[in-house]
């Protein structure tokens, strides 16, 4: 009976070994993986950033745009694979890959009018183009972004 407790013990004892060396060996793996990912991450950045001249005034802001550009280029690959099976077309990441949607928004989606916007050039009377429907009564100057 103390033979087998024994025997019991070290089998037990090597199969937890054998189990904790398996799961390093699986750890390295993936974070290796990672690793390599977030060093392709940021060489992608540090290139969009000389190919856009995009320069922030601190490290803080940097690495947050840096973040926003890992996001924003996650969302360009899922489109890539839904364009292979022919879902969507390609994208890519332009001048505003460090934008958040919610700045784009705030930023370019929408118009207010500036204050005395709509004032007619002296001499010149504006006129609908043919084919096209003005909305608005077609009062689309003043547009400020």
């Amino acid at each position: 009976m103390r033979r087998w407790r024994s025997t019991t013990l070290t089998a037990a004892a090597a199969a937890l070994l054998l189990l904790v060396l398996l799961t390093a060996a699986y750890m390295s793996i993936v974070s290796y993986g990672e690793r390599r990912e977030e060093d392709k991450a940021r060489q992608m950045f540090v290139g969009w950033k000389a190919t856009y001249n995009k320069t922030y005034s601190s490290i803080g802001e940097e690495e947050h745009r840096y973040a926003v550009f890992k996001v924003n280029r996650r969302r360009v690959d899922r489109r890539h694979i839904d364009a292979d099976a022919q879902r969507y077309s390609y994208h890519g990441l332009n001048f505003f890959g460090d934008f958040t949607r919610e700045e784009l928004r705030r930023r370019f989606w929408g118009c207010e009018m500036e204050e005395g916007a709509g004032r007619q050039v002296p001499g010149r009377q504006q006129r609908e183009p043919a084919g096209i429907r003005m909305v608005d009564g077609g009062r689309w100057d003043g547009c400020r972004w």
